[in-house]
């Protein structure tokens, strides 16, 4: 059955105790400069360093006892394979993640750090990396007797992935923020999990907000699909990106649903997503990686007036020098 506020909140109860509370950050200086609110809401802390831990370890908690110890397998470009391999060294279910080789070095040592077996996937020119993974990995499946997780189309994912929207509306509310006053929220999006779950969250919740998912450029397939109210998927042969977390091949076919009651969408380039890491390290103290920090980005690019304005931005990945609340904590 296709994800509902319901199931957010359902969500919320099962990760309760099991994932982190990441903070809302504010700087006054910033604040000054634009003339209005920029409050962050620190996944990048996040236990596994995204928001990714919260869909995989929902998806992952709510499987029959035989599945889990069969084991797991999902593709991944790095950031959902770190979170479902902390979800299941948690849960005590043997994991499999498929990742393209030309991933970073450190997620792949993440994934194999929480006793994950990683394969490594083939990049082919002309052809998407997430696409040739998820074929490994459906095949590997198959053979194997593993199930098969999917990053963004499982609907327990994206229940998972929207209880971030609920800690966002439950820190406002402590910080005496009226729900009513929050103008913009800005979500960064590859296949659109976390984008749906929070909007879920914020159609019922906050109807006034406007939501805008944000890509990097050549990978802008969200913002094309909103355009013609259809999903288009991202032209290939595609750029090359620093955003290495944000290349799936078209928005999700369960997620786009939801998403495409989207404000809008708004594009970032890689200069963009480096402005937007260097005003996070000197503002928040924050250290993200490029495709953590575009939603940063997109805020300050001028798109959008924030000027009196209370904008919301998802840092939704930390950089391998970032250190999650938890292992902050020991």
């Amino acid at each position: 059955m296709p994800p509902t506020v319901d199931s957010v909140q359902a969500a919320t109860s099962t990760l309760k105790g099991r994932i982190e509370r990441t903070p809302l950050l504010e700087s006054k200086r910033l604040n000054s400069i634009i003339k209005g609110r920029l409050v962050i809401k620190a996944e990048c802390l996040q236990t596994a360093g995204s928001f990714k831990i919260r869909g995989a370890m929902n998806r992952v908690a709510r499987l029959p006892e035989e599945e889990k110890k069969r084991g797991v397998i999902a593709f991944s470009s790095g950031n959902f394979g770190k979170g479902l391999s902390a979800a299941c060294k948690e849960l005590n279910v043997p994991c499999t993640i498929v990742i393209p080789e030309d991933a970073p070095k450190y997620k792949i040592d993440a994934c194999l750090g929480y006793g994950s077996q990683v394969l490594l996937s083939p990049v082919v020119k002309g052809q998407n990396r997430e696409v040739t993974a998820a074929k490994l990995a459906k095949d590997t499946s198959a053979s194997e007797g593993l199930t098969l997780l999917h990053p963004f189309e499982d609907f327990d994912v994206i229940a998972g992935q929207g209880t971030a929207a609920v800690e966002i509306i439950n820190q406002l509310r402590d910080e005496g923020i009226s729900l009513s006053d929050i103008n913009y929220l800005l979500i960064p999006a590859g296949g659109g999990g976390l984008a749906a779950g929070c909007n879920l969250v914020f159609e019922d919740k906050c109807p006034n907000t406007s939501v805008y998912v944000v890509e990097p450029k050549g990978y802008s397939d969200h913002c094309e699909s909103l355009e013609v109210g259809r999903r288009v998927p991202v032209k290939l042969p595609a750029p090359p990106t620093i955003c290495d977390a944000l290349q799936a091949a078209s928005p999700g076919v369960n997620t786009f649903p939801i998403n495409k009651r989207c404000a809008g969408g708004l594009v970032v380039s890689d200069a963009g997503a480096r402005l937007g890491q260097q005003v996070a390290r000197t503002h928040f103290g924050l250290y993200l990686e490029p495709s953590g920090a575009i939603a940063l980005a997109a805020a300050l690019s001028g798109e959008l007036c924030l000027e009196g304005k209370v904008t919301i931005v998802i840092a939704s990945g930390g950089s391998q020098f970032a250190t999650p609340l938890r292992e902050a904590k020991l």
